[in-house]
């Protein structure tokens, strides 16, 4: 992953099925890092791979792209932030992307089993 990300930000957040890195999307790993390098900032996880348990207790939908490694939230508190993060992600072809601003991430998934081209803001 070009240096931009360590195998144990995918990690899931449980503390218990030590699951994370191996069970993410290929492509998705991929236009991640193509999103960093278009971005040109830094892009700290705050939620990728999850296991059932910890979806379940994030709140998470059952069918969440998390579940599959198809998933990532990536911070963004600041206006700017959210400006080069899309940026990015958009110049990667992500195009199934959630705006939390008052949560302070956006979550990017390539889940073809769900709506594609759409821009959501929670």
């Amino acid at each position: 992953m070009a240096g931009y990300f360590k195998p144990e930000e995918f990690e899931c957040k449980c503390g218990e099925c030590a699951r994370g890195y191996e069970d993410m999307d290929n492509d998705l790993l991929l236009m991640l890092t193509t999103a960093r390098v278009a971005a040109g900032i830094p892009f700290i996880l705050n939620s990728a791979f999850r296991c059932r348990t910890h979806n379940r207790n994030e709140g998470g939908l059952d069918n969440s792209a998390h579940l599959l490694g198809k998933a990532v939230d990536i911070v963004a508190v600041t206006p700017f932030q959210r400006f080069h993060i899309l940026k990015g992600l958009l110049w990667a072809g992500f195009n199934r992307l959630i705006i939390y601003p008052k949560q302070g991430f956006i979550h990017a998934d390539v889940d073809d089993s769900k709506h594609q081209e759409i821009i959501s803001i929670y």
